[in-house]
């Protein structure tokens, strides 16, 4: 069994840790405050999820964490209060014409419920009644949210409407089962006796509905990735367009004029297809017409060094060439042909 729990805590971290990977590369490419909200949210998960998995494998640990819960639940609340506050900033940035004035307030309530909440003299319900408010505030900002976005039409114009929509029906309707659980454990598994405390801190609905909300996270972090890339190789083929038109009008000026020329564009593309260069090696081997150094490319096509210099060894390589001006002559001779 315990094999079993260990195995169901690593896929889970791994699991989070996908979105936390494919954030941090749509960050590198695209700055965005979405990404950077989400990387916080499962960063948040992924941590709660090591110290629920400690609290079951580490006995002085589990001890430890329970006795501090019971006194006064940092921690635990300054997760919800992040992960609620990811929500909230996400679901604005989304719904921009929308204020999360109320949503906000209420986060702030249940923070300061939720700390004052071990001053109660019954340790089952205060425990219950903190689990409990996270639940309750969850399913009013999700009915929130959903009401928002009922009354924002033009949002359903937005590419990934339908991920949103999917994230604020999950994290409305799970909440019931979350709740739901929390009671049947705290009052029916877990011990609150003198000298012998046992709190099961894991809700395996919460699991489940955080495996969803993975699932839809990763589903929009691809297709902001998927529009990233199909995005630069517009941008690469229009500056190789335009770096082509340059250069051939500079080739006119060098060529007489009674030399009988074909379309420029077309004798360019006639030389690459020939010499069988891909597109990004075609934005770059214009680059090089133009002098520039391996560093200058790297910079202006928004690649790293290390691929310019191995796309121009494959460049010299096709043109059986060694140097820059070998190259360079290469192609204007066959475009004075």
């Amino acid at each position: 069994m315990q094999i079993l729990l260990m195995i169901y805590n690593m896929l889970l971290l791994v699991t989070f840790f996908v979105p936390i990977i494919l954030s941090s590369i749509c960050y590198i490419k695209n700055k965005n405050d979405i990404i950077l909200a989400i990387i916080l949210l499962f960063g948040i998960f992924s941590i709660d999820h090591i110290v629920i998995c400690l609290t079951e494998f580490v006995p002085w640990f589990a001890e430890k964490y329970d006795t501090v819960f019971l006194g006064f639940p940092t921690w635990k609340t300054i997760a919800y209060l992040l992960t609620y506050g990811c929500m909230i900033f996400i679901s604005k940035k989304v719904l921009t014409d929308c204020m999360f004035t109320i949503p906000s307030i209420l986060l702030i309530l249940m923070g300061v419920f939720q700390l004052f909440v071990p001053m109660m003299e019954n340790t089952v319900t205060q425990v219950w009644l903190y689990y409990f408010s996270s639940s309750v505030y969850l399913f009013i900002f999700s009915a929130y949210v959903l009401i928002r976005i009922y009354k924002t039409p033009e949002i359903k114009t937005k590419p990934n409407y339908k991920l949103f929509l999917w994230a604020a029906i999950i994290t409305l309707i799970f909440p019931i089962g979350v709740a739901c659980e929390d009671y049947f454990v705290i009052f029916n598994v877990d011990i609150y006796e003198q000298g012998n405390v046992f709190i099961n801190n894991r809700n395996v609905t919460e699991d489940v509905e955080h495996i969803i909300l993975t699932i839809i996270t990763v589903m929009f972090l691809v297709r902001n990735l998927l529009d990233t890339y199909s995005e630069e190789d517009s941008f690469h083929k229009k500056i190789a367009e335009e770096e082509i038109k340059n250069l051939q009008m500079e080739e006119k000026s060098v060529i007489s004029n009674d030399t009988p020329l074909k379309n420029e564009i077309d004798l360019s593309k006639e030389f690459f297809k020939e010499y069988q260069l891909t597109e990004r090696e075609q934005s770059i081997f214009m680059l090089i017409l133009e002098d520039m150094s391996n560093q200058e490319i790297s910079e202006k096509l928004l690649i790293s060094l290390g691929t310019t210099k191995t796309h121009t060894h494959n460049i010299f390589s096709k043109l059986d060439v060694t140097k820059r001006k070998e190259a360079k002559d290469l192609y204007k001779a066959y475009i004075k042909k």
